[in-house]
């Protein structure tokens, strides 16, 4: 199984959802957004050709709204696997931390705690299962495909193949408005 791109499961999220994520991100404590969120905010200055002193005396909703009209287009391209990770962590992040305890993995909020060891096909089925009990197939489907497409040191590696066990096919789970 070859992993989505950030681009494609963007593009997978509805317009609505797209439009929470542009602003999920202005407002993340997380870390990485945190990290992020000045070279986004940097980009989007140069693509407008704002000055980021305007941007800064913007409301969180009017940055959000540009944010969202040029998230698709290449300038802003790279931060939509920022966007999606606000997202999941502020709409979905309970979801996320049962899906982590379901197969005893130590977290802190959503974020693994310490270096735990990959877990197995077994546990991240029952994982699979749990995340089901708390949110739609297709917020299940963003967060396992956002997982895959992060996963560069192979943790998730078992994933693809507990994905398959439960009958879950990504592709079509990632339509948006697709339920258990």
């Amino acid at each position: 199984m070859t992993p989505p791109s950030y681009a494609e499961l963007w593009k997978a999220m509805t317009p609505e959802e797209r439009r929470e994520a542009c602003g999920d991100i202005l407002t993340a404590s997380d870390e990485t957004s945190q990290h992020e969120r000045p070279d986004m905010l940097a980009a989007l200055c140069k693509a407008l050709h704002f000055r980021e002193k305007f941007l800064k005396s913007q409301t969180a909703d009017k940055v959000a709204g540009w944010l969202l009209l040029r998230a698709g287009q290449p300038e802003l391209r790279k931060f939509q696997g920022d966007l999606l990770r606000a997202w999941l962590l502020a709409r979905h992040g309970a979801a996320i931390e049962h899906f982590l305890e379901a197969q005893g993995i130590a977290h802190d909020g959503a974020f693994l705690k310490d270096a735990p060891p990959p877990p197995e096909e077994v546990a991240l089925r029952k994982g699979i299962r749990v995340l089901y009990e708390h949110c739609t197939m297709h917020a299940a489907c963003l967060y396992l495909g956002f997982t895959l497409a992060s996963d560069d040191g192979g943790f998730w590696a078992a994933l693809p193949a507990a994905m398959s066990a439960e009958s879950l096919d990504l592709a079509a789970g990632l339509v948006p408005n697709t339920e258990h």
